[in-house]
C-alpha cells in the first residue's frame, strides 16, 4: 500500500483477513478457549475419551475450553462440538461470543468511552452481518470473479487502498470514529456482497482495533501472572523490525 504501486485489493483484503483471523486465534486462546479441527483419523480417538454410554462425535471443529482449577495442579479441561462446520466460522463465533461477554462489562462501567463505543461498533457489525462476517468476506472477494477481482478490469468494488491512511497514520480515536460511522451504515438484511465497499472498510479497521485488543490483553496476562516481560519485549522489538 505504502509502495505507490498497484496492487490487487481483492489480495490486500484477503491478507488483512488472515491477519485479523490470527489475532482472533491468538485472543480466544488467551481467554482459555481455543477452536480445535479434528480430522476423521482421530475423530475415533475421542470415544475412547468419552465415558460409557456418551454418543460418539465425528470430525469438524470442536471448541477446548479451560474450566476451573481442581486442585494446584489440575483444572478441568472441556470439549465441545462446535455448532458450526467450516473451522474460520467456529473461530469466530467463539471470539464474538467472548467480545460480548467483555461489552457488557465495560458498557455497565464506562459507557460513553471509546473503548465502549469500539465494542458497540463491533458487535453492531457481527450483528447486521452475522459472526462469521469476516469468513465470508474474504469467501467472497477470494472465489466471486466480479467481487473481488473486478478491480483487474477497473471496476473497484473493494474499498481498501482508499481506507488505509498510510502517512500520516490514524490515530486510534480517529480509527475508531471510521469503524463506528462504518458499522452504522450497514444494512441489515441486505447480502454482504451487496455492501463490499463498506464491509472492506469495516474489516480493515476491525484488524487495527483487534491488533490493539490482544496487545492490551497480553500486557493484561504478563503483568498479572508475573511473566517476565523480556520475553515480550523480544517479541515486540522482532515485530517491529520485520
Amino acid at each position: 500500500i505504502a509502495c505507490n504501486r498497484w496492487s490487487s485489493p481483492a489480495w490486500t483484503i484477503v491478507t488483512f483477513y488472515y491477519w485479523s483471523f490470527h489475532l482472533a486465534l491468538a485472543m480466544t486462546r488467551l481467554l482459555g478457549k481455543a477452536v480445535w479441527f479434528i480430522s476423521p483419523e482421530l475423530a475415533p480417538h475421542l470415544k475412547s475419551l468419552a465415558g460409557a454410554g456418551m454418543p460418539s462425535h465425528g470430525s469438524g471443529p470442536y471448541v477446548v475450553e479451560c474450566g476451573t482449577l481442581l486442585s494446584a495442579t489440575l483444572r478441568e479441561i472441556k470439549l465441545m462440538r462446535s455448532s458450526q462446520t467450516r473451522a474460520h466460522d467456529a473461530v469466530w463465533q467463539v471470539w464474538f461470543s467472548e467480545l460480548r461477554k467483555c461489552a457488557a462489562a465495560t458498557l455497565a462501567r464506562k459507557p460513553s468511552s471509546l473503548e465502549a463505543r469500539l465494542h458497540v461498533s463491533l458487535i453492531r457489525t457481527a450483528n447486521v452481518l452475522g459472526d462469521s462476517w469476516p469468513s465470508d468476506l474474504r469467501n467472497a472477494v477470494n472465489y466471486t470473479i466480479k467481487s473481488g477481482y473486478g478491480a483487474v478490469r477497473g471496476e473497484h468494488t473493494v474499498a481498501v487502498h482508499s481506507a488505509v491512511r498510510v502517512d500520516p497514520p490514524s490515530t486510534v480515536s480517529e480509527m475508531i470514529n471510521r469503524l463506528e460511522g462504518n458499522a452504522a451504515s450497514l444494512v441489515p438484511n441486505v447480502s454482504l456482497t451487496d455492501q463490499l465497499p463498506i464491509a472492506t472498510r469495516t474489516l480493515i479497521d476491525t484488524t487495527f482495533a483487534m491488533a490493539i485488543l490482544l496487545q492490551e490483553l497480553l500486557d493484561e496476562i504478563t503483568q498479572r501472572r508475573g511473566i517476565d516481560r523480556r520475553w515480550t519485549n523480544t517479541r515486540s522489538e522482532e515485530h517491529t523490525s520485520e
